[in-house]
């Protein structure tokens, strides 16, 4: 009888796979290593709180269709993740890192890869700039995840003293990082946005945090910061 279990692990995310009942625990393993490319001897098993011993069929341990089985991996062992990065054209860029890697380092990677200069983007996922320094684990990123690429409108660095730079998501859910004033207003930001994206200012909405924002007001009255995420509405 073919079963379906899934597999939970934090580092590489949980997924679903397919078993006999009458298997081993040795062959749960096996199959998890030609799925995941993760050693036999590396992998921790557990079931309510019992580890799986590899001589055991997984009817000795009561698990039927749709159990849920926890994979715990050594700290050291970096993990293989496959991440696709959507690019400004809408094509998907798919690159092998591990969790272990940075940020900068899959920006050095899609460079080499697709020609994109390091210093003329960021990436995001799920809504949040992305730390170059951190690690992809600690940006909670996991196997088979999509991040997109913010495009930045100047090469320069960003001098943190008098500017700073946030994220503008538009409706069709595109991203650009636009640089401005510590002191800009809102009317500021939408006049940066029209030189960039040609969207006249008279017909654009800004939100943040679910807020529409008042042409007159400061940035920093609503706190928009480094890597705030805004988004423009074209209203026609």
């Amino acid at each position: 009888m073919l079963i379906t279990l899934r597999i939970t692990c934090k580092p590489i995310g949980d997924f679903n796979l397919k078993i006999q009942l009458a298997a081993y625990v040795s062959e749960l393993k096996e199959e998890i290593r030609q799925m995941r490319q993760i050693p036999c001897d590396k992998q921790m098993l557990t079931f309510n709180g019992l580890v799986l011993e590899e001589s055991y069929p997984l009817e000795a341990y009561g698990i039927t269709d749709g159990s849920v089985v926890t994979l715990s991996l050594p700290a050291e062992l970096p993990v293989a993740l496959n991440i696709d990065i959507r690019l400004p054209s809408g094509k998907l860029a798919n690159l092998l890192s591990t969790h272990k890697d940075t940020v900068y380092s899959l920006k050095r990677q899609l460079q080499r890869l697709h020609g994109l200069p390091v210093h003329t983007y960021e990436l995001i996922f799920q809504d949040v700039l992305l730390d170059g320094d951190q690690t992809l684990a600690a940006c909670g990123l996991i196997d088979g995840c999509t991040l997109d690429v913010v495009r930045r409108t100047s090469d320069k660095p960003v001098d943190r003293t008098d500017s700073f730079s946030v994220v503008v998501k538009s409706l069709a859910g595109y991203y650009e990082e636009i640089e401005i004033s510590q002191l800009a207003t809102v009317g500021d930001l939408k006049k940066a946005i029209e030189s960039e994206e040609g969207i006249p200012v008279e017909d654009m909405r800004l939100f943040f945090a679910g807020k529409l924002l008042e042409d007159r007001r400061c940035l920093s009255e609503y706190q928009i910061r480094q890597g705030s995420l805004i988004t423009a509405l074209h209203c026609m």
